[in-house]
């Protein structure tokens, strides 16, 4: 009869421990009945092989309730991508994820390897205490996939490239490998960008190239920012002096520039002493510009074909897509703006307007909309998941 009782309790207890940790479990349930456990069996195996991981994750979901329907689940996709979207924890819990999520160290593993395509999974990991040491090319990856796909480098990434053991390594392939496209004039805004990063791991670029890039991403800014029915002679005169000075190629600016003093002039602005060394701007600045419309069939064509398409234009998604087809980035950029005064949720039009910042070169608003991307998907996740 005794052993027949022994048995029944020993039974009693396994069968009470092995539901104590698993899958949709809430943690704070688990902990209370690991706590009985111990209390009538201290000497049971899963104290200490489930314990921990109940600690774990109740550590971790007192850091952020964000993640705590992914651990509760269990479930790494899910948690990778709430990290995504949750701020600095400001903490060392690297050992409590892992005890839940071990294939994240199989990840960072992959990586420090060379698998540079595992970085888009363990990027927001710093966030919570990965220090690692980068592989040597990873510098020389970055610029290149960056120049591909300006989304690559959210504030995630640059966070973990900025918690490397070894920036100073990364900082360098940096620079050396932007360095190589210093005479493509499409990639400067990108350049910049990466030189800031470089910059503030440790490694500055060149000073004559970086001076003549700042140069140029600020005259860049200035121009993009001008109307020209507001544009005075001396505004353009310090325009001029600086595209003068600029030595890198500026074929872009060039264009903006010489659009800028036509549309001007269009409108009765004078810039007659104004001089430039540039060929293509000293001509447009010497050039009369008249527009005559008295009997002229072709400009009466020109006009109603204008009012055509200010017609069609009046919808602004349609004006938006063709401004981007048509180069017009400028434009494009009130477009997204107007279309944003209405809706400031519309994550799409948000994504261009990012886009459209980055490729004329203002890195800070591009970052600020980026980031405010960011803030939107996980607001508008949040009230999904209150709704359901």
């Amino acid at each position: 009869m005794k052993h027949v009782t022994l048995i029944f309790l020993f039974l009693c207890v396994f069968l009470f421990a092995g539901t104590i940790d698993k899958i949709g479990k809430d943690p704070e349930e688990s902990w209370v009945e690991l706590i009985d456990l111990i209390k009538k069996n201290p000497d049971s195996q899963l104290i200490s092989s489930e314990g921990p991981r109940i600690s774990a994750k109740r550590r971790l979901i007192a850091c952020s309730e964000l993640l705590k329907q992914s651990i509760v689940n269990e479930n790494f996709d899910q948690f990778t991508n709430d990290m995504h979207n949750c701020l600095d924890l400001q903490t060392d819990l690297m050992k409590e994820v892992i005890l839940i999520f071990p294939q994240l160290e199989d990840h960072i593993r992959k990586f420090e390897n060379g698998d540079f395509e595992k970085v888009m999974i363990i990027k927001s990991f710093w966030k919570i205490g990965l220090r690692i040491v980068a592989p040597k090319g990873f510098g020389k990856w970055l610029v290149q996939n960056f120049l591909k796909d300006p989304y690559l480098l959210d504030w995630n990434l640059v966070g973990l490239i900025k918690s490397f053991k070894n920036p100073s390594e990364i900082s360098q392939e940096i620079v050396e490998t932007c360095l190589s496209y210093q005479n493509e004039e499409s990639l400067f805004p990108s350049l910049y960008r990466l030189f800031e990063i470089a910059n503030q791991l440790g490694k500055s670029p060149p000073v004559d190239f970086a001076s003549q890039l700042g140069a140029y991403i600020d005259l860049l800014n200035t121009i993009n920012k001008l109307e020209p029915s507001r544009m005075t002679s001396s505004e353009l005169s310090k325009i001029v002096v600086q595209f003068d000075q600029l030595s890198l190629p500026k074929e872009e600016i060039r264009k903006r520039l010489l659009f800028l003093i036509e549309s001007a002039k269009k409108i009765g602005v004078k810039f007659d002493h104004i001089e430039s060394k540039d060929k293509y701007i000293s001509s447009s600045l010497r050039q009369i510009s008249v527009v005559t419309s008295k009997n002229n069939p072709f400009l009466i064509f020109i006009i109603t074909t204008m009012v055509i398409c200010l017609v069609i234009l009046s919808v602004d998604r349609i004006r938006l897509n063709l401004l981007i087809i048509l180069g017009m980035k400028k434009a494009a950029v009130k477009t997204c703006k107007r279309i944003l005064l209405r809706k400031p949720s519309d994550l799409r039009v948000r994504s261009k307007l990012a886009m459209l910042y980055e490729q004329l070169g203002d890195i800070n608003q591009a970052i600020k909309e980026y980031q405010c991307i960011k803030d939107l998907s996980k607001m508008l996740k949040s009230q999904n998941e209150n709704n359901d």
